[in-house]
């Protein structure tokens, strides 16, 4: 059958049959692979608040789901070099922000919907000024268009736009098109 061992159980090192029906309390939880590497790790990072946090064989990190300190919550990728790529995070206010980071791990783009669900979109030079935003307050069906550079290395175009196609062209340009809210 299938074993659990806790990081620091309450009572004792021994390991428990996962079907036991015994409540298991832990500060950690490790998902190892055969050959002992841990891949995941839930947890509470900082005493009080859980986050999962995935990792593979080049990096102890390459996805994470957290709760953080005043009560924002996130949800963060990170790249081959290990570090964050997007995030997606629900801030104190109770909204959605979106940002994406190039290889430096400076905030690039950034989506943020106000309060009565208008998208913001920024866009940040690769000192992370804003160079460029646009408020999109619209009655017509709207949608996110975010077309990607052929070889990967950041964001060709971002626009909110009424009809969005992906780019017709001679190889294939990854496109990003989201149903943006009225």
């Amino acid at each position: 059958g299938m074993f659990i061992r806790l990081n620091n159980p309450p009572d004792s090192e021994e390991l428990l049959p996962a079907n036991s029906g015994k409540p298991i309390s832990t500060s950690a939880l490790n998902i190892v692979n055969k050959k002992g590497k841990v891949r995941a790790t839930l947890s509470l990072w900082d005493g009080e608040h859980p986050a999962l946090i995935m990792g593979d064989g080049q990096c102890d990190r390459r996805a994470s789901l957290a709760v953080y300190g005043k009560e924002q919550t996130g949800l963060t990728l990170y790249g081959e070099d290990c570090k964050r790529r997007v995030a997606l995070e629900v801030q104190s206010d109770d909204l959605p922000t979106f940002v994406l980071r190039d290889h430096l791990d400076t905030p690039r783009v950034q989506i943020v919907l106000s309060k009565d669900g208008s998208p913001l979109v920024r866009l940040l030079d690769p000192n992370g000024k804003a160079v460029w935003e646009k408020q999109y307050k619209s009655k017509r069906n709207t949608y996110l268009c975010i077309t990607f550079s052929r070889k990967g290395s950041g964001v060709r175009r971002a626009r909110l736009l009424s009809r969005c196609h992906p780019e017709r062209s001679e190889g294939s340009v990854p496109s990003l098109i989201v149903p943006w809210p009225s």
